[in-house]
């Protein structure tokens, strides 16, 4: 009996001097809410917008609520007043209280020939002040939207996250390769250089022996640029041994 006590004392005795474990830090809860077709098939931007919930899921530290919360919210008829309004930046924090976000982002998709534009916005509900805004337009068909929500996600909610990678293929073995004047290695290389931002890098390899090789290449977003180059042996390094 003692023994038991003794033990139930020191693990409670254990328990209390530990640390207390942080709590993990609470998610942004984002709303995307209705975003209007100019010109454009409505079923075609719902998936989009689909799209959109899609892709700032998978940003870390965001929770996007799903549209069936937000429709039954709208159906409530306390809440007629709000599911009525004309639409705007005041409707739309109005909403986001309702399904209480932090975030929303509401805008519109439009289609005029084969030009499309994309003009999205995001609120902070509590402020009800506009954080991001992204604006964009491509040329083709409308498959040429789906990176650009993706990368309008990212911009609206954090740009900071958006990268490019570089592969770079080249048959010459023991190259230091540079990125900007940074080392990345020696080549072969165990896979594309990564967390690289969207733009123009300098690249640099060189051995002795070999013929340096210098090129800016622009990165894109979510991306992986390939690079192929062939260096050549100096002179020096072909010539054949003096006797």
């Amino acid at each position: 009996m003692w023994v038991g006590s003794l033990v139930c004392a020191l693990s409670l005795s254990l328990s209390l001097a530990a640390p207390a474990a942080a709590a993990p830090a609470a998610k942004i809860r984002v709303a995307v809410l209705r975003v209007d077709a100019l010109g454009i098939p409505r079923a075609t931007v719902d998936n989009l917008a689909m799209l959109l919930r899609n892709s700032i899921a998978t940003i870390g530290g965001f929770e996007v609520i799903s549209p069936v919360q937000i429709d039954m919210e709208m159906r409530n008829p306390r809440n007629k007043a709000v599911a009525s309004c004309e639409g705007g930046p005041e409707c739309a924090v109005q909403v986001g209280r309702i399904v209480r976000a932090d975030r929303v982002v509401f805008g519109t998709i439009g289609e005029l020939g084969q030009d499309f534009s994309l003009n999205l916005r995001m609120l902070d509900v509590k402020k009800g002040v506009e954080l991001a805004r992204q604006q964009g337009n491509v040329s083709g068909n409308r498959d040429m939207l789906i990176p650009e929500i993706r990368l309008a996600a990212f911009r609206l909610l954090a740009p900071d996250r958006i990268r490019g990678a570089l592969l770079i293929d080249i048959d010459v073995i023991d190259v230091d390769v540079e990125v900007d004047g940074a080392p990345m290695g020696k080549t072969p290389l165990t896979g594309p250089i990564e967390n690289l931002t969207p733009g123009d890098h300098k690249v640099r390899l060189h051995r002795e022996g070999f013929s340096e090789f210098v090129q800016t290449l622009a990165v894109r977003a979510f991306e992986t640029s390939r690079l192929k180059v062939e260096l050549k042996k100096t002179d020096a390094a072909a010539a054949p041994p003096a006797k």
